[in-house]
């Protein structure tokens, strides 16, 4: 009867062993799924956040290429500016030669007068220094103008 125990205990064990093993290789196999699923997804996600990074980077490189686009044309316009206003004040500086001549021309008819002369040169003189102080400025406004609005949409692109 001792051994029919034993038996009957050691069938309970064993029963209770296999039912244990069972549990836990069907519990490793569903961990196992479970993380490769974690791994999946975070794959996902990170493939995810990377394309959107890119893309990200590739938005700035395109506004702020656009906005030193922006700034050249600025510059290049200013330029132009700069050419048209120097053509005007050669032709200023023409019209102040041919008053001179003129003035000159008169003067040594009626036997003259100096202060004629005298007022054309200054007149050119001032022209020329407000036109080179002009110029000086313009071109420093110019600049720093475009390079504010530059750096301000440079900035918003971020």
């Amino acid at each position: 009867m001792l051994n029919l125990m034993s038996v009957r205990n050691l069938a309970i064990v064993a029963t209770l062993l296999a039912v244990f093993l069972s549990g836990a290789w069907i519990n490793g196999a569903r961990w196992e799924a479970n993380h490769t699923a974690y791994v999946a997804d975070v794959e996902r996600r990170n493939s995810i956040a990377l394309d959107q990074a890119r893309s990200e980077e590739q938005r700035r490189q395109t506004a702020i290429e656009g906005i030193r686009k922006d700034a050249q044309d600025k510059i290049d316009a200013a330029a132009i500016d700069a050419t048209v206003a120097g053509a005007t004040a050669d032709g200023l500086r023409a019209e102040l030669d041919r008053i001179k001549r003129a003035r000159s021309s008169c003067a040594s008819a009626t036997n003259g007068s100096q202060a004629g002369a005298d007022s054309t040169a200054v007149l050119t003189d001032l022209l020329e220094e407000v036109e080179r102080a002009g110029r000086a400025m313009a071109q420093e406004a110019q600049r720093r103008g475009n390079a504010g609005r530059a750096c301000e949409k440079s900035y918003d692109a971020l």
